[in-house]
């Protein structure tokens, strides 16, 4: 590598080939080049993921700081060798730059961008919201489905009230219904409103632009006409046919095994759905209609009848198959005859809230920016780069790289002030784009490197990483001759020239290391029990050959595969980390909260009762006798032993109960990171100034299957992941269970067929299912048919190359049943494995396992950094340092309000009077933290001298005893108990607790509570007093 590289720059990163060191070597050479000023400020580094911008960062300050306490030859890192060579420069220097370019890069950090494509088009859009008429203030959402479920509800919401939606909406449901479907078709506008965040689909759904529902109904009718014009001509022709076969005395015995008068009399009885795949069928213009061996056969008259019977039976098949393309059409017409007023619900809710979906970025910079010149781009943005490097190009759509070409382009093919051009560094793998669903187009990193699809006038140089640096040789060896070899089964030539080409890697390390490939036994009674089974065999294999369980990734295609395993693996006592165990949902002390709230909600629901009290029953005893004894009255149990008060903690909001309940039971010892992510999503919830525990429950069954922690660091646990979420990763053993998928599974698969605009009520497209008898629609139909399977096919494949390549030392693939069906073309991987070890003269139907080198000795993992154990905190009111002003201010006139806000600020002001002589200070301090309107303070201060100066009162607030205004009281269960003053003098004690409510049992409960507590203390109770306080002055009830 040179120092005067070319401009652009394309590198093919197969697995393990030093991708991220390149992308370093390459940033850094542009850093440490010597030109001075602030080189960083001109780059712009783009990947996608915040793990991928953290990463690559954290690279290169490390490099940099490394490189510049190098002091000695030996000491250089093999990257500050590269560079050296690179750049022709000296140690010294290069380390003096590295030193100062640090220093430049942590004093002026904001300008380092290295940033997912996202945030940068976020950039963009917050610089230009005013010329795209978006609020200034928008904020992003994440989660378009729950947005499109909102969208949907208030469409159908709507029925009743406009005529043609209400008319749309029913015949809809009555169709899924005739068809034996559900009525519901919430699911089926959702599904199809998905497009509109789709990209894949976007070219398409423009050419809707201006047709409302009137236009779909028309073309609903022109399609439900055609389909009936055919059955009433095939029902003519069919009838002709029987009529002639009568006719001439013919018997079905008398054509070749029956076939064509039943196939006739099938299509005659109302049985449209008919294929054409049959031998008789495809050759029955050539073929005579009786069978040569049927001699009693009157075979003059079927000849004579024959070449009628041609005629009518080619139009018979184009009548069948044109039916079935607009049956198919149908079907998928109904959904988009909304789509229009989805799509308006859409932006009448996003303009209302001020959201802007992220799945929406690329196309509004597309739509609205693509067309302003790049000198203007960059003046808006304050930013003018010359050096772009793109990530995971492969994983690039279509709309985000065009939105980047003019910025490109720009500093590509132009020169600075020094005559100086800028560059551009792609660095991709297409055999790992495995996000098409996403928009993710490997196509156009192919079209990249082999030239076609350069938009610039800069010709592109390729560059290969030929080394896998990651895995040992007989990992990488396997994976090159095993794609290699099946890349001939690939039916697209470019696809085929991909992974022909792509899997010629030399290994680095010399370890021998493992591939073994296992087949179930011949037809189990029960695969998903095999596959667990053969898991928990290899587990024990590798803990005898000393490897640790943390060493080890299981991978599974679908998420599906993962909770069973899972499930099954913790039975057997194996430590996991997967997204199941990772889902709040699924933790104990969440679940436990979460039924909780929902009992404070719904007092009387016993199902959630039950949820609690299994949680909360004591060790040591029958917990089903338990829990039969407290059902009933599991809110008493709940003051008495965890002084936890459902009556008072319904009224507040979801967070302050949770983090009441949190400390209460106990919660926080453990489980932290848990627990800190629920209280994170409580506030979440209420983000829009609604914090409610209605609010919060909605949010949370809205969500519950999708909220989670982040992976911990854990020496000794298995990691359980998908493919898709260990791409890019690696691990030193990996087991590739349930390694059977279908090469052509899609979940609900669609085509865009082109259509004359003419003779389909101006539509140019329409949408069909894609399956198999969409090949005999016609020439076209059948070339995107197979265009689609194409792509299935090296999705698949790159799917199963990135979960062959994330192994260091050891891979175990587990797949289907080894006796079943040969098939010439593969259709599962079990097919692919099986004709790979035929084509290696390896296979033997009587072995269900196939090995390739050794496995190694395993070693310890690496033990984390010690961390000292972070204490949960709360933020009680008692503890509160920063007031907050929320929005629930607004809320504040209404009479719940004003008297909660009189209560709470009562007891704070309570809680800072030791002594009667404190009391002249407090009023006047709360006003200053703006805690009470200055106009408050004569009542406040009224109230206050009459509580310090009642009779009864007034010797508890002299100088002399210790005074506890609410401390925490530690029980021996651990639970805490706070009341509002403590007074001990000597060895007795008095407990006061404050009440603004009216009378409640709950109060009493409370303060009893209380004065046991004083008593397990070993102080002699005085006194227990309940102090209520109010307009008509202070009631005081002693206990």
């Amino acid at each position: 590598m040179t120092s005067d590289l070319e401009p652009f720059r394309i590198y093919s990163a197969s697995a393990g080939s030093g991708k991220t060191y390149t992308l370093t070597r390459e940033y850094l050479r542009l850093l440490l080049g010597g030109r001075g000023g602030q080189p960083f400020r001109e780059i712009l580094a783009i990947t996608f993921t915040n793990k991928a911008v953290g990463e690559l960062k954290n690279r290169i300050l490390d490099s940099l700081e490394a490189f510049a306490a190098t002091r000695t030859d030996q000491e250089r890192p093999s990257l500050f060798r590269d560079l050296q060579a690179d750049l022709g420069t000296d140690r010294e220097t290069l380390a003096r730059r590295s030193a100062r370019v640090l220093q430049e890069i942590l004093h002026n950090y904001a300008f380092f961008d290295v940033s997912t494509i996202d945030k940068f088009n976020h950039r963009i859009l917050r610089t230009f919201s005013r010329d795209l008429q978006l609020p200034a203030g928008f904020e992003v959402v994440l989660d378009s489905d729950a947005l499109l479920e909102r969208a949907v509800d208030n469409l159908i919401m709507q029925a009743g009230e406009a005529p043609e939606l209400t008319r749309v909406l029913i015949d809809f449901a009555l169709e899924k219904s005739a068809d034996d479907r559900s009525w519901d078709i919430g699911r089926d506008l959702a599904e199809t409103g998905k497009l509109l965040f789709n990209e894949n689909h976007a070219a398409y759904l423009k050419t809707f632009d201006g047709k409302g529902i009137s236009d779909f109904l028309r073309l609903r009718e022109k399609l439900a006409g055609g389909q009936a014009a055919c059955k009433a001509r095939l029902l003519e022709l069919t009838a002709e046919i029987l009529a002639e076969i009568e006719g001439n005395g013919l018997e079905t015995t008398d054509f070749h095994a029956g076939y064509f008068p039943k196939f006739i009399q099938k299509i005659h009885d109302g049985d449209f759905d008919q294929d054409f795949d049959a031998a008789w069928k495809r050759d029955f213009a050539d073929r005579p209609l009786y069978s040569k061996s049927n001699k009693e056969a009157p075979r003059e008259i079927l000849d004579r009848l024959h070449p009628a019977f041609i005629g009518k039976f080619e139009e018979i098949r184009t009548l069948v198959l044109h039916r079935a393309f607009l049956k198919n059409a149908y079907t998928n017409c109904a959904p988009f005859t909304v789509l229009g007023l989805l799509q308006l619900e859409l932006k009448r809710i996003e303009q209302a809230e001020s959201l802007l979906p992220v799945a929406k970025f690329n196309s509004i910079i597309s739509e609205e920016l693509a067309d302003q010149p790049a000198p203007y781009i960059y003046e808006r943005l304050g930013e003018k780069y010359r050096h772009y490097f793109i990530d995971e190009f492969q994983d690039t759509s279509e709309l985000q790289w065009k939105n980047l070409v003019p910025l490109i382009g720009n500093a590509l093919e132009g020169e600075d002030e020094q005559g100086q051009r800028g560059s551009l560094v792609l660095v991709g793998d297409a055999k790992q784009a495995i996000y098409r669903w996403r928009g993710g187009y490997a196509e156009q990193f192919l079209g990249l490197i082999r030239g076609p699809g350069n938009p610039f006038s800069v010709q592109a140089k390729g560059y290969e990483l030929p080394v896998n640096y990651r895995s040992c040789e007989t990992i990488v060896r396997f994976n090159n001759d095993f794609f290699s070899e099946l890349s001939q089964k690939l039916s697209n030539p470019d696809y085929e020239r991909l992974f022909r080409d792509g899997n010629r890697q030399l290994p680095n390390s010399r370890d021998p290391g493992l591939v073994e490939i296992g087949f179930l036994h011949a037809d189990p009674p029960d695969r998903e029990a095999a596959y667990l089974d053969r898991t928990v065999e290899i587990l024990a294999r590798l803990r005898q050959a000393g490897y640790a369980y943390g060493s080890v990734c299981v991978l599974t295609r679908r998420r599906r595969d993962g909770v069973v395993l899972s499930e099954r693996l913790l039975a057997e006592g194996i430590p996991v980390i997967s997204s199941e165990t990772l889902l709040l949902k699924n933790h104990p002390a969440v679940a436990f909260l979460i039924d909780l709230l929902h009992f404070l909600e719904e007092p009387e629901d016993r199902n959630h009762r039950f949820g609690i009290l299994s949680f909360l029953a004591p060790d040591g005893v029958e917990t089903h006798s338990w829990i039969h004894r407290h059902l009933e009255d599991t809110g008493r149990l709940l003051r008495q032993e965890w002084s936890f008060f459902a009556s008072e903690m319904a009224l507040k909001p979801a967070y302050d109960i949770l983090e009441t309940a949190i400390r209460q039971f106990r919660l926080g010892e453990e489980s932290e990171a848990y627990l800190f992510a629920l209280l994170e999503y409580a506030l979440e919830a209420a983000r829009h100034g609604d914090v409610s525990l209605g609010t919060f429950l909605e949010y949370w069954e809205s969500k519950k299957d999708k909220l989670s922690i982040a992976a911990p660091e854990s020496p000794d646990a298995l990691r359980l992941m998908t493919i898709h979420s260990a791409k890019g990763l690696e691990f030193p053993v990996v087991i590739f269970p349930f390694a059977d998928s279908s090469i052509y599974a899609e979940k609900n698969p669609k085509l865009w067929v082109p259509v004359d605009p003419g003779t389909y009520c101006g539509f140019s497209y329409l949408q069909i299912n894609s399956r198999r008898e969409v090949e005999a629609y016609g020439e076209m139909e059948a070339a995107l048919y197979r265009e689609e399977r194409g792509k299935l096919e090296l999705d698949a494949y790159n799917v199963l190359y990135v979960a062959h390549t994330r192994a260091v030392e050891a891979l175990f693939v587990l797949t289907g049943p080894m006796t079943e069906k040969e098939v010439a073309e593969p259709r599962r991987y079990t097919d692919l494995y099986r004709q790979y070890l035929k084509h290696l003269g390896k296979w033997d139907g009587n072995t269900t396992t196939y090995s390739f080198g050794r496995l190694g000795q395993g070693r310890a993992v690496a033990e984390t950094a010690g961390r000292d154990p972070l204490a949960f905190a709360y933020s009680s009111r008692e503890s509160a340092q920063l007031h907050i002003v929320t929005q629930s201010g607004r809320l504040w006139d209404s009479p719940l309000e004003t008297a909660k806000k009189y209560g709470n600020t009562l007891h704070l002001a309570l809680s800072m009077i030791r002594t009667a002589g404190d009391l002249p200070g407090v009023v006047p301090r709360l006003i200053g933290e703006g805690l009470v309107p200055d106009g408050q303070r004569g009542p406040l201060e009224n109230t206050l001298r009459q509580i310090v100066g009642h009779p009864e009162l007034s010797p508890y607030f002299r100088e002399g005893p210790e005074i506890y205004n609410e401390r925490g009281i530690i029980l021996r269960n651990k639970v805490i108990l706070r009341p509002d003053r403590l007074v001990v003098d000597g060895g007795s004690a008095v407990v006061i607790d404050y009440k603004t409510a009216l009378p409640a049992a709950s109060h009493r409960d409370q303060v009893q509570a209380y004065a046991g507590a004083v008593s397990e203390m070993g102080l002699r109770l005085e006194r227990a007093l309940l102090v209520y306080i109010s307009d008509n002055g202070i009631k005081i009830e002693t206990l």
